[in-house]
């Protein structure tokens, strides 16, 4: 002979006084927070990324600018130095062309260095390297003279 039963046990309380549904209350309250919080961290994340891409916009629109203004001082460098060859003008207003030449030159370079800076920002914000086809084209160096 066997002898089988099954059993079933079922607990509830009667007199909690709401203290379930105020659990449920605050988790769906909970919820709600948390997704409010991601919402607000998602819209955050794209303010930044605009900043950034925003910043490289104007870094690349700077440093084409620059490069054209180092240009523009190459040749005037150039041409202060056929003038000087020729007695037309004295050392100090060669040295003064030279020193506009290289700074120019270097403001260009800090430029082009900012460019750089701005394509690693927006690389480590979404943590991928960015290939030519994403970036902004980055304008040439001066010619060197």
């Amino acid at each position: 002979q066997y002898d089988r039963s099954i059993g079933l046990n079922l607990s509830w309380s009667l007199w909690d006084f709401g203290y379930g549904h105020r659990l449920v209350d605050e988790s769906r309250a909970s919820l709600e927070r948390s997704r409010i919080s991601l919402e607000d961290t998602r819209r955050r994340v794209l303010l930044d990324l605009r900043e950034l891409l925003r910043s490289h916009a104007e870094a690349v629109a700077r440093a084409a600018v620059l490069a054209r203004a180092a240009a523009a001082a190459e040749r005037a460098y150039s041409i202060a130095r056929k003038r000087f060859e020729a007695g037309n003008i004295d050392s100090q207003r060669l040295l003064q062309e030279q020193a506009s030449q290289r700074q120019a030159r270097t403001d260009h370079l800090n430029a082009v260095i900012d460019v750089h800076l701005a394509v690693a920002a927006l690389e480590r914000a979404t943590r991928r390297r960015l290939t030519r086809s994403d970036r902004a084209p980055t304008p040439e160096d001066p010619p060197r003279g």
